[in-house]
């Protein structure tokens, strides 16, 4: 049976990891997954390490780790953790994660290397609000341009084989959002092709979003610029 590590960046979800995780245990047990979930604080200024601490205390195949603040570092230091065949990407407010195990369950024997969870995808049901909509309609647009990079959705879920994901993440430079559209291009850059699967974005009225639409979108501008200068357009 193929095994998955399942990374979970933590930063300030104190209210909600513990329901995550309990989500997440229960899938994996109703599902047949044979998994460990490795869970990445990520510099929190709430009490999301020691809500997760005691959580673990009782639970076999979770761990705990830290990093320094940023997606990107948090994936990094997961992946360089992580032992099973294949990674999952999930975050810690879960309101994506559930299709993506679902698929890992259904696909075990016959997986891609390389799969993303696309609100994209025609037969996904994702809500946004119409600032985030028109942001990642110009992040999409300038992607397209600056990388020629076509994939719709490179800032979602993933689950990547081990093997291929070290080799991604020891190339990559970015430390934030950025990291995931990063992995898509240099997958694409080596020939890799990338699975997209449908997925369901639950939406949850008291989850307290910590993206901060400005400054991440600028860090993305950012690192998409340093990406086209040292690796150019994909052909």
């Amino acid at each position: 049976m193929t095994t998955l590590s399942i990374i979970v960046p933590l930063y300030n979800k104190e209210a909600g990891i513990s329901k995550t995780l309990d989500l997440i245990v229960k899938k994996c047990r109703d599902k047949n997954i044979n998994h460990e979930i490795i869970v990445i604080e990520n510099e929190s200024t709430d009490n999301s390490y020691s809500v997760t601490e005691n959580y673990i205390r009782n639970t076999e195949n979770i761990s705990l780790h830290s990093s320094k603040k940023g997606l990107g570092n948090a994936l990094k230091k997961g992946i360089s953790i992580a032992s099973c065949d294949f990674i999952a990407f999930i975050p810690a407010d879960f309101t994506f994660g559930e299709s993506e195990l679902e698929y890992f369950s259904s696909k075990n024997f016959n997986l891609s290397n390389y799969t993303v969870g696309s609100r994209a995808h025609k037969d996904s049901f994702s809500e946004s609000s119409f600032d985030r909509k028109i942001i990642t309609f110009g992040f999409n647009f300038l992607k397209k341009i600056i990388l020629n990079l076509n994939i719709k959705d490179t800032m979602g879920t993933f689950i990547i084989e081990t093997k291929l994901a070290k080799k991604l993440s020891s190339e990559s430079f970015s430390e934030q959002f950025f990291i995931t559209t990063e992995f898509i291009y240099r997958a694409i850059k080596e020939n890799i092709e990338i699975n997209e699967i449908p997925i369901i974005n639950k939406v949850d009225e008291n989850n307290q979003t910590t993206v901060r639409y400005f400054y991440d979108s600028y860090d993305a501008f950012i690192d998409l610029m340093k990406l086209r200068k040292l690796e150019g357009k994909l052909k």
